[in-house]
């Protein structure tokens, strides 16, 4: 590789030194880091030659109301799943305009048991009230092409009954979604409140007895401090393999695994851990997901009904947090995804390309908590087949710009911080640079494009 000019290589120092002091990385071209290569330098390998097939995983559960957040705080986003527990005209047609496919939760219509139920029994204790109840409401959205998501975490404060009863509860609301929608409506469950493996099995096992449908399968995955985010790959995989692709429940019609709630409580604006969650559900080959809603900050009690996009945005004034701009820059190429790969699993990548704009490519490299983990390791990023972004004849150089989103909890965030924006060689199709500090919880976004670019 050719070396730049030496003083080319100062100002970068010096930049390193500044952003250093502050916790920030900088990205530099190989020639100045191979001479110290440190032994826990994490490899990344983006192939732009690869594009891969996934769906998006940007998902909303609540979140906002028929106005609010504007616009503009909601489109970016890219929305693809939006659960929620009321359908009237002016949200179902908000959710529809951004291009979601809307969840209707039905046990939120219904009542908890730390709700006392609304007024009601519970459903095993009045099966008549429970079926009436469905009848209802299926009536009333009828003419709404919605998902039927039949009760929120059976497993959990949101149920008191026994299994059994919570299975019986499925299989009569299923009956009469189904008389009263039609054999199209898809209703599913059991929205677990993390993967529990035997109860799914003996929840589709009833169902197929009693002649219902499961037409997707769902649970969460709220890990509470990043702990395990690669095991919701193993899972998404193991059911497949256990439930979807097995022929003994096929008369279920299990269309697609959901994970219609994601990230834990203290993860919720950490951008490395969200990129975390949002790589292990497209390797696990998720249909779907939505991210979940917590407790808020400063005494919210609860950001699911704050107009806060639950929880990435500030409640009062609706500024951007970080979270908001892990979803967003997700979103940006979610539609174009090519082959990444990491050697530390600890370290999420996600590749584009190209994005809304030719010739552009995009990586996004998150550092999260997972079993012993250092405040930052060094990345090297090698990206192959850079031409087939679009670049116009052999590229010689290319545009490498770094930005980063901090971990910066529950305090706004109005843009990314723009690290490093150099030009590098490329040599054999192929670009090679070094981020020598990726710090825990953060995000970081490398944008690659023409050298000519104005972006």
């Amino acid at each position: 590789m050719k070396p730049i000019p030496y003083h080319q290589f100062a100002k970068h120092y010096l930049s390193l030194v500044l952003w250093g002091i502050v916790t920030m990385a900088l990205l530099m071209p190989t020639d100045f880091a191979q001479a110290q290569t440190p032994s826990n330098m994490v490899n990344v390998t983006v192939d732009f030659a690869q594009p891969v097939a996934v769906k998006s995983m940007s998902g909303v559960i609540h979140g906002m109301s028929d106005n609010a957040p504007g616009d503009n705080l909601v489109q970016p986003l890219r929305p693809r799943l939006w659960r929620l527990g009321g359908m009237e005209d002016p949200l179902y047609n908000r959710v529809i305009r951004f291009g979601a496919r809307p969840q209707l939760v039905l046990s939120d219509t219904y009542g908890y048991p730390f709700q006392n139920w609304h007024g009601k029994k519970a459903p095993y204790q009045d099966w008549t009230a429970w079926e009436n109840h469905v009848r209802q409401i299926a009536r009333r959205y009828k003419n709404k092409n919605l998902l039927w998501d039949v009760w929120n975490e059976p497993d959990g404060i949101f149920w008191n009954g026994s299994r059994e009863q919570f299975f019986e509860t499925y299989v009569r609301a299923y009956r009469v979604l189904r008389q009263e929608l039609g054999p199209a409506a898809l209703i599913g469950g059991p929205s677990l409140d993390s993967y529990e493996k035997d109860y799914i099995a003996q929840f589709l096992d009833y169902a197929l007895a009693k002649g219902a449908e499961v037409n997707f399968l769902s649970w969460h995955e709220l890990i509470e401090a990043d702990t395990n985010i690669p095991g919701v790959t193993d899972h998404l995989v193991d059911a497949r393999r256990s439930f979807v692709n097995n022929p003994k429940y096929q008369n279920l019609r299990i269309r697609e695994i959901q994970i219609n709630e994601f990230v834990g409580p203290q993860s919720q604006n950490r951008p490395g851990a969200i990129y975390g969650f949002l790589k292990s559900l497209e390797l696990g080959g998720a249909d779907a997901a939505a991210k979940a809603c917590w407790g808020h900050f400063e005494g919210w009690s609860d950001n699911c009904f704050n107009d806060s996009l639950g929880g990435i945005l500030h409640p009062n004034n609706k500024a951007t947090l970080p979270g908001w701009w892990a979803y967003k820059t997700y979103a940006d190429g979610a539609g174009y995804r090519v082959n990444s790969t990491s050697s530390d699993r600890r370290v999420a990548v996600l590749a584009s390309r190209p994005l809304q704009r030719a010739a552009t490519g995009q990586v996004l490299i998150g550092f999260y908590e997972f079993h012993q983990t250092p405040p930052s390791v060094p990345v090297k990023i090698t990206v192959n087949h850079i031409s087939r972004l679009g670049f116009p004849g052999v590229p010689r150089q290319a545009r490498a710009r770094l930005e980063r989103i901090p971990a910066a909890g529950d305090n706004p965030v109005p843009g990314m911080s723009v690290l490093s924006d150099i030009t590098v060689p490329v040599n054999n199709d192929s670009v090679q640079l070094i981020l020598p500090r990726v710090n825990l919880h953060e995000g970081y976004v490398l944008t690659l494009m023409p050298v000519s670019s104005t972006r």
